[in-house]
């Protein structure tokens, strides 16, 4: 007698059974559900507006088993929700306001102000940022108003919410018991609440000790224009960070050039979807940049091409930018390790970057502090003194 075709058809039933049953044991232990959420894909059939540089950070496994327990079982996938239904959800008046010249969402729910910069993936809340994968999308006014279809990112990153996706529907963890001392209790500081430009720098080294040099081996560099505070006349503006160059910095850069973590800490930013600016949209953006007192963050943004964002403790966060590639190991929401490799050197957001060839590789270095670049309040010569300290 052949058992084969029995036994296959234990083993199909068993993981059916296995599957099944923790998928109802998780299920029930949640939140009933209490909200529908939107695909993107879904998206593409209404009236709404888009922004210019959408970013889609996350993939779905290829392989079925892997897609199944993704979209079953993992924590977060990523979706939209109408701003009438986060209110709903949240039991919180849900309000919004868009500054124009700078492209900015100003999201009030209940007693919290979350900020977005439109086209980005990341959310601000006082000095804390967190992910917010896809933004906020904003459908073109009708009869009943202008409505929002905001990332569901919000929930899990911006309230701290266990939330759940499956078969379109929002499931969340206990959302009393969770959300109370969200809303009620946690305070969250605003920058200015903090002004770095009044620390020495003894305070400043004490904050960022211990974190190593992103490039190993490399020095700072020698050029003045690759320093934070530098000038940069051609969009109006200042360099936020310390860039790493070939012929400036010790020792090759090149786009097999590694880029570590500079300490421990959480990814909230990973461009994999990252697509390079046209060179006259680049032209575009600058030329607008000329006529402001300083560029816009939204400007900034785009100009930074491919970049990996890094929370870390004490308010820290490190931004690497102008990669070539990110690594696959990196995944947003998740803990990374002080000398992980993120991604390699490149020219991302660069003149360069847009003409496609391999010139101006490099790696481009932001700290900040409670949201605050570092090195704000210093003199160049402090500046450059603080970084040798840290990293040579």
């Amino acid at each position: 007698m052949n058992l084969r075709p029995i036994l296959l058809s234990v083993i199909i039933c068993s993981f059916i059974l296995v599957i099944g049953s923790g998928l109802l044991i998780y299920q029930q232990n949640q939140k009933a559900v209490v909200a529908t959420i939107t695909e993107i894909n879904d998206l593409e059939s209404q009236e709404i507006i888009f922004p210019k540089a959408l970013l889609p950070l996350f993939f779905i496994e290829n392989h079925l088993l892997s897609s199944f327990i993704h979209n079953r079982f993992d924590e977060q996938s990523i979706g939209y929700i109408l701003s009438t239904d986060l209110q709903s959800v949240l039991n919180q008046p849900v309000q919004w306001s868009y500054i124009e010249q700078d492209k900015i969402y100003i999201l009030t729910i209940g007693p919290r102000i979350f900020y977005v910069v439109n086209g980005t993936d990341i959310g601000q809340e006082g000095a804390r940022f967190f992910p917010m994968r896809g933004g906020i999308i904003q459908t073109l006014e009708n009869e009943t108003g202008t409505e929002l279809y905001i990332s569901s990112d919000v929930l899990s990153y911006g309230f701290g919410l266990k939330v759940q996706e499956h078969s379109n529907v929002i499931y969340i963890h206990d959302l009393e018991r969770a959300l109370e001392p969200q809303i009620k209790e946690e305070v969250i500081t605003t920058s200015s609440d903090i002004p770095i430009r009044n620390w020495n720098i003894e305070q400043r080294y004490n904050i960022l000790q211990g974190f190593i040099n992103p490039i190993p081996g490399t020095s700072i560099s020698t050029r003045a224009s690759h320093w934070p505070g530098a000038p940069r006349s051609y969009r109006n503006g200042v360099h936020e960070g310390l860039d790493f160059y070939t012929g400036t910095s010790g020792m090759i850069v090149n786009k097999q050039t590694p880029i570590l973590a500079m300490a421990d800490g959480v990814v909230i930013r990973a461009d994999f979807g990252y697509t390079e600016l046209g060179d006259s949209d680049r032209n575009v953006i600058l030329e607008l940049a000329k006529h402001r007192p300083i560029t816009p963050e939204y400007i900034l943004d785009q100009l930074r091409g491919k970049s990996v964002w890094i929370q870390h403790t004490n308010g820290v966060i490190t931004r690497y930018v102008h990669l070539d590639r990110i690594s696959e190991s990196i995944v947003v929401g998740e803990e990374v390790k002080q000398g992980t490799a993120i991604g390699t050197a490149g020219n991302s957001g660069t003149s360069y970057g847009v003409i496609g060839n391999d010139e101006g590789i490099h790696l481009h270095l932001d700290i900040m502090i409670h949201g605050q670049l570092f090195w704000e309040g210093l003199k160049t010569e402090e500046i450059v003194s603080l970084l040798k300290r840290l990293f040579e």
